[in-house]
């Protein structure tokens, strides 16, 4: 991992934590603006109501087991384990697929106090909004907010393993021959 100790100068360092801390805050506004697409709500002739995204987003997940999440994290992490493994050696194999876990647990945790109930509060909202009747709320079983939170382990997983190959690129290290 790279830092102040490192090549990296602290400019350099404090605009990636300053990009890196706009980037979490902002993602609550992305789900809100993604989820919270009031345009796709129809309700037709015969009663139905779709609310959109949202609405396919908890179907899909209700559809779902909550240990196929748990194995989606178990093989994303060999996964990478494995390309690290390729790429640097069994040391930092086992260090990034442990890496990986931590990711997932904490982003499961994090889905679970902010994600998911954004998600469904902009359900209840829209289900709100196409019935007539402000109080309104969506009944879910338990496990589709679990399920919900799971995956967004699951992608953080993969959106951590990108953005470190991304910032771990080959250093331009060229030297070159003195000339004769």
């Amino acid at each position: 991992m790279t830092g102040i100790g490192t090549d990296e100068s602290v400019g350099v360092f404090l605009m990636r934590y300053i990009m890196g801390f706009v980037a979490f805050f902002g993602s609550f506004l992305i789900i809100s603006i993604i989820f919270g697409n009031a345009d796709d709500i129809t309700v037709s002739d015969d009663g139905t109501v779709h609310l959109g995204l949202s609405q396919t987003y908890v179907e899909s997940l209700a559809g779902l087991s909550s240990a196929l999440f748990i194995f989606l994290m178990a093989f994303s992490s060999l996964i990478i384990g494995v390309i690290y493994w390729m790429m640097s050696g069994f040391y930092a194999a086992t260090k990034k697929a442990i890496e990986a876990v931590a990711v997932w647990l904490a982003f499961t945790y994090m889905g679970m106090i902010w994600f998911t109930p954004v998600i469904l509060s902009e359900l209840d909202s829209q289900y709100a909004q196409a019935v007539g009747d402000p109080r309104a709320r969506v009944e879910l079983p338990e496990y589709i907010a679990l399920n919900s939170s799971l995956f967004i382990g699951c992608l953080f997983i993969w959106i951590n393993f990108l953005l470190e190959a991304v910032r771990r690129r080959p250093k331009k290290n060229v030297k070159t021959l003195p000339e004769l």
